[in-house]
C-alpha cells in the first residue's frame, strides 16, 4: 500500500485512549488492545476486534476495581485462542489476574494468574504461553517478571457402561476439562466412528439409535485439545437377548421343575420335556427361545447352572 487508511471512525477513550498491542486472528481479524472505551462507535473495554468493514467487542471485555487498567500484550496460540495481558482483574465478567484467553466465545483465566501487570506475551510451539511483566507470583509460585503456562492435556471422567434392549437406544457421555477448546472422536471396538454415518461420533455424548447385537462391545473417545490427545477408559455396550424379561420378552425361569433350586433336575427334568415324556409344570422346553425345541435348549440351561447368562 502506499496511502493510510483509517479503520472505522477508530478508537477513543472517556479521557485518553491509546493501543498498546495489535494481533491477527487465524481468520484474518485484527485484534486491538489498550486504553479505551468505544471502537468505531461500539462500546468495548479495552479490546476489539475489526473484520476489515466494523469493531466489534470480545465479550464484555475487560475490567478492573481499578481506575488505571487496560491491555499491554496480545499473543494468538496455535489453537486460535487469543491471550490478552495487561493490568486487570475481570475478563467477560469472570475473575483473571492480568491475564486472560478468549477463545472466539467466552473469557477464561489462566488459573490465578499473576500478581502484576503483564507487559508482554508469547505463543510457543509447545502450545504453552510465555509471559513478561512487572510480577513477582505467577499462580502460587514466586516467578520473577517472566513464567510460562502450560494448558496442559484434557482431563477426563470414567465412561459408564450400558445395558439395553435391541432397537432401543444407548448413549455414552465423555465428560473432560481443558485449559483449551476440545474435540471428540469416539471409537468402536477401536476403530472411528464415522461421523458422517453419526454426526455425534464428533461430540462429548455418543449416541446409538435402534440398536442391533452387532453395535454391542467396547466403546472409547478420544479426545484433544491444544496440548495432545487423551483416549478414555472402555466402556462396554451390552444388548440383552429379546426373550429378556426387560425387553419385554417371557423371561428366563431355569428351576423348570419348581422344586425352588436350579441343578442337575432341572436339566433332567428338561429333556424329559424334549424327549415327550411328562411336563407337570407345564414349561416351555424351548428354554433359549429360538423357535425350535431340541439340544440347543438343554445346552442354554446346562451353561446357566454352571453360572452363564439367562437366555
Amino acid at each position: 500500500g502506499t496511502t493510510w487508511a483509517p479503520l472505522g471512525s477508530g478508537l477513543t477513550g472517556t479521557s485518553q485512549a491509546e493501543v498498546f498491542s495489535l494481533a491477527v486472528m487465524p481468520n484474518g481479524d485484527l485484534i486491538a488492545g489498550g486504553w479505551f472505551d468505544t471502537a468505531g462507535g461500539v462500546s468495548v473495554n479495552k479490546i476489539a476486534r475489526w473484520n476489515g468493514l466494523t469493531w466489534a467487542p470480545l465479550g464484555s471485555g475487560l475490567s478492573s476495581a481499578d481506575d488505571f487498567y487496560g491491555v499491554f500484550a496480545l499473543a494468538v496460540m496455535p489453537s486460535g485462542d487469543l491471550i490478552a495481558g495487561g493490568s486487570f482483574n475481570s475478563a467477560g465478567g469472570i475473575a483473571a489476574n492480568n491475564v486472560a484467553r478468549w477463545n472466539g466465545a467466552v473469557w477464561d483465566a489462566l488459573g490465578s494468574g499473576v500478581d502484576a501487570e503483564v507487559r508482554a506475551l508469547k505463543a510457543t510451539d509447545a502450545g504453552d504461553v510465555a509471559v513478561g511483566g512487572l510480577f513477582v507470583t505467577a499462580g502460587t509460585s514466586p516467578s520473577s517478571y517472566f513464567a510460562r503456562y502450560t494448558f496442559g492435556l484434557p482431563a477426563v471422567s470414567s465412561l459408564a457402561s450400558v445395558t439395553t434392549c435391541p432397537l432401543e437406544m444407548a448413549s455414552f457421555n465423555a465428560t473432560a476439562t481443558s485449559d483449551s477448546p476440545l474435540t471428540y472422536a469416539w471409537r468402536h471396538a477401536s476403530t472411528p466412528i464415522d461421523p458422517l454415518l453419526n454426526p455425534s461420533a464428533s461430540t462429548e455424548t455418543l449416541v446409538l439409535s435402534n440398536v442391533q447385537p452387532a453395535d454391542s462391545g467396547f466403546y472409547d473417545c478420544v479426545i484433544t485439545n491444544a496440548c495432545g490427545s487423551v483416549t478414555s477408559n472402555a466402556a462396554v455396550l451390552t444388548i440383552r437377548a429379546p426373550s429378556d424379561r426387560a425387553c419385554g420378552g417371557p423371561g428366563c425361569d431355569p428351576d423348570v421343575n419348581h422344586d425352588g433350586l436350579v441343578d442337575q433336575a432341572d436339566i433332567d427334568y428338561l429333556i424329559t420335556a424334549i424327549a415327550g415324556g411328562e411336563n407337570p409344570t407345564g414349561i416351555d422346553p424351548d428354554f433359549n427361545h429360538d423357535g425350535n425345541v431340541d439340544q440347543g435348549d438343554v445346552d442354554a440351561l446346562l451353561n446357566y447352572v454352571a453360572g452363564g447368562p439367562c437366555p
